[in-house]
């Protein structure tokens, strides 16, 4: 009797086995599954930030583009007043002595 035992006990043993690898191997799939979905919810979020990140480089470049050309024609008005200033001044010296 002990035999017949054995064999059977083994094989439920086996079927055991092999049962509980297919629960892992289906848990271990979901988790990758999850963690796939994550990763191209993340994927996506950076890309979108990156975009964000982007269209602010831009808008930095194209003001950064209008400052310098103020910057430019302050600096010649600012020349031209000078010397309209600077001749005034001399007339002015000029009337005065």
């Amino acid at each position: 009797m002990k035999r017949i035992l054995t064999p059977s006990l083994l094989l439920m043993m086996t079927i055991g086995f092999f049962t509980s690898c297919n629960e892992i191997t289906k848990r271990v799939e979901d988790k990758i599954t999850e963690l796939d979905a994550k990763a191209v919810y993340l994927d996506s979020l950076v890309n979108k930030e990156i975009g964000k990140v982007l269209e602010l480089d831009t808008l930095i470049s194209s003001e950064n583009f209008k400052v310098k050309k103020l910057d430019s024609l302050i600096q010649r008005n600012s020349s031209k007043i000078d010397s309209v200033a600077r001749k005034k001044i001399q007339l002015l010296d000029a009337i005065l002595n």
